[in-house]
């Protein structure tokens, strides 16, 4: 299914809407506006289109962050993440909206947009702290320098965007701090956030006043706040524990696998991160590339056999081995029996 411009625009969150649509609405809005197809990412992480006009579509975190990272990368350019963080809905999970919006001040939103940031990235956390009379609010990662920038251009738009709309007067920041070096022109990112950015930093900062996290709400409501506030945290309980990095591979590997081979050069350029990097953080988890990739392929020749009656030679294109021959060496290694053997038990098993 073609996503085009001449689709209609996918409709504002709606509070019943579940964790991820709020995320992934406004990337997709400005690639329909682009004239892009993301069709294949939605199909490669099980979402269907349609259902992304559905404003209480049921998507899961996971989801939502692989579409924004794959999307990102097809669309290629870093201002997509500042138009994403401005046109962001706050409410990505319910209660977290009405907490934001509700907030005594704009201190007190900032530490309640700290726990979303981990429903967004598993490898996103905003920090605030007082610093020689300013107020510093930090974006950390724990990926390479490039490998989240759209992420984190996302996240310093929304709380600028935050500070600048919900505050009883407008509150902008003194300068923005970014982490590493901007490849594109960092005078036009400059100009989209309408204040002096740093490049070459360690961490994303946001550098506001002292007295700016003190600048209170227009619609402050205490009691409407902490009850928004229970209700995302009672959210927040149920999402699963953020990934470890061997498993965020593997999850990588079974997209990347359902489309190419999926190598390991291939698997780090998706993942934007060397392989070098890459090799290193799999390491430090006593976990080998190898291993995930042969654990993947298992549990896809499992699925294939049981599931469906292709033949050998198909599963083994499928599963990008060079040959039925090396499909059936492996099948037997690993479950002691060939191909045909081993579908026959598992339809047994099944039975």
């Amino acid at each position: 299914m073609q996503m085009t411009s001449s689709q209609q625009r996918l409709s504002p969150m709606a509070p019943e809407a579940s964790v991820g649509y709020g995320w992934i609405a406004p990337l997709a809005n400005i690639a329909l506006e682009r004239g892009i197809d993301v069709s294949h990412i939605l199909y490669c992480l099980g979402i269907e289109p349609h259902q992304l006009r559905h404003t209480a579509a049921r998507l899961t975190p996971r989801q939502a962050r692989e579409f924004w990272r794959l999307s990102v990368a097809h669309l290629g350019d870093k201002l997509v993440g500042l138009q994403v963080g401005e046109h962001m809905d706050l409410k990505l999970f319910p209660g977290i909206g009405t907490a934001v919006a509700h907030a005594s001040d704009l201190g007190h939103a900032i530490e309640l947009m700290s726990e979303l940031a981990s429903c967004i990235s598993t490898d996103l956390e905003i920090v605030s702290e007082l610093q020689y009379g300013r107020w510093l609010v930090r974006i950390r990662s724990t990926a390479q320098p490039t490998a989240l920038c759209y992420e984190r251009f996302a996240m310093i738009a929304c709380i600028m965007k935050l500070a600048r709309t919900q505050t009883v007067f407008p509150v902008v920041p003194r300068e923005v701090h970014f982490r590493g070096t901007l490849h594109s022109d960092p005078v036009a990112i400059s100009e989209r956030l309408r204040v002096p950015l740093l490049t070459d930093k360690d961490d994303d900062v946001l550098v506001f006043d002292q007295a700016d996290q003190y600048v209170s709400f227009k619609h402050a409501n205490q009691e409407t706040s902490v009850f928004g506030e229970c209700v995302a945290r009672y959210f927040l309980s149920r999402l699963p524990l953020p990934a470890t990095f061997c498993e965020q591979v593997r999850q990588k590997i079974n997209l990347v696998m359902e489309r190419t081979d999926a190598k390991l050069s291939v698997v780090a350029q998706e993942s934007g991160i060397s392989l070098r990097t890459l090799q290193r953080r799999l390491d430090m988890e006593s976990c080998s590339y190898a291993s995930l990739l042969e654990e993947v392929k298992r549990h896809f020749l499992t699925q294939l056999l049981l599931k469906t009656d292709a033949p050998i030679s198909r599963i083994s294109n499928l599963l990008h081995f060079s040959e039925p021959s090396s499909l059936t060496r492996a099948c037997v290694r690993w479950f002691g029996v060939s191909p045909m053997n081993y579908r026959k038990q598992l339809r047994r098993e099944a039975a």
